[in-house]
């Protein structure tokens, strides 16, 4: 705690300034977290000063933010390249981030417990530097259900975790789906057909890939194959391929265009795919317990032991062994071998 207030004082985080008579004062609040090392010991207890914000009106004091974070698909692709490619993570951390801002909006707050200036109890604080702040609208009771479900789901999920393996050669596979007349009441669709549906899944598909292909040339990494993508509507692959382009589909020029370009210039390849082994319906449809498993690990998802998830396993390898992997991994990955 006495860490915390130091460099709070130090970054000039707050004025000490008297209490206004009308203003709205927020309170604060110690949190406390235990840090753990890589081998699950306790490294050090760490305590942070947080602004009890949910008195705050919306729109007289605080407006909309904007913070810049990276995207998971980046961090998931400089995982997959580091074991691919043996090189060598390192982690770090930017100590008090969350004050490295300018804060436009007004912001008081009360002396936090346990350091309150005995020579000025009546002041507040006026916060100087912008806080990472995250305003919770209040949830319905159909949220509330949702997020039990999904605390269920990560009750009995705790061990599993993402395990990337080295691959021979270098190649980005997309599996494109899309989740046509999706909703149970209505079955209405933005999309008037599953074939425009899928063929736009694949355009958007298309434009993530050339991202990530720019961003690996950006590092130097070239890719030694094209990349490819999965889909399991034939009429949508037709059109990336075939001038099966009609009155009906026009609404979808712009997407039409700029898929069959790739696919002409030989950077992208469109292959068909059966539903039984689309592997992105985990995310768009409900799967029975059975293709939810097998498609749960076909992403690499594995049931991993708690320690190795907190890095207790460092300097092992990094493949899995039959005789450790789960029998039911085990027989989901015989399934989708034989499936292939």
């Amino acid at each position: 705690m006495q860490e915390e207030i130091k460099d709070l004082i130090q970054n000039r985080t707050w004025d000490l300034v008297p209490r206004p008579p009308t203003a709205n004062i927020v309170g604060s609040k110690w949190v406390f977290k235990t840090k753990l090392k890589e081998d699950g010991t306790i490294d050090r207890y760490k305590a942070q000063l947080v602004a009890r914000d949910f008195s705050q009106i919306p729109g007289l004091d605080f407006g909309e933010t904007f913070s810049l974070v990276i995207k998971h698909t980046i961090i998931r692709l400089i995982l997959s390249l580091s074991v691919t490619l043996g090189w060598t993570m390192r982690q770090s951390d930017v100590k008090n981030a969350f004050i490295h801002g300018f804060l436009k909006e007004k912001v008081l707050m009360e002396q936090p417990p346990g350091f309150i200036n005995k020579d000025f109890l009546n002041h507040v604080y006026k916060l100087n530097l912008n806080k990472a702040y995250q305003h919770f609208q209040a949830p319905t009771k159909v949220d509330l259900q949702a997020v039990k479900r999904i605390l269920r789901y990560l009750k009995e999920t705790m061990e599993h975790g993402i395990r990337f393996f080295k691959q021979s050669s270098l190649r980005l596979t997309g599996f494109c789906d899309a989740d046509w007349a999706g909703c149970t009441n209505t079955r209405r669709s933005t999309s008037r057909s599953s074939t425009e549906a899928k063929y736009r899944s694949l355009a958007s598909s298309a434009a993530e890939i050339t991202r990530l292909t720019f961003l690996l040339h950006d590092i130097g990494i070239q890719l030694c194959e094209p990349s490819q993508f999965l889909c399991d509507n034939l009429s949508a692959l037709h059109m990336t391929v075939h001038l099966v382009f009609h009155a009906w589909s026009k609404h979808i020029e712009l997407d039409y265009h700029f898929i069959r370009k790739k696919v002409a210039s030989g950077v992208l390849i469109t292959c068909f795919l059966p539903s039984s082994l689309q592997v992105a319906d985990i995310f768009t449809k409900t799967l029975p317990k059975t293709s939810f498993q097998v498609f749960r690990f076909k992403l690499g998802v594995h049931k991993l032991p708690l320690t190795s998830l907190q890095g207790a396993n460092k300097g092992k390898s990094n493949s899995t062994s039959i005789q450790s992997m789960p029998k039911q991994s085990l027989r989901e990955k015989l399934v989708m071998q034989s499936a292939r």
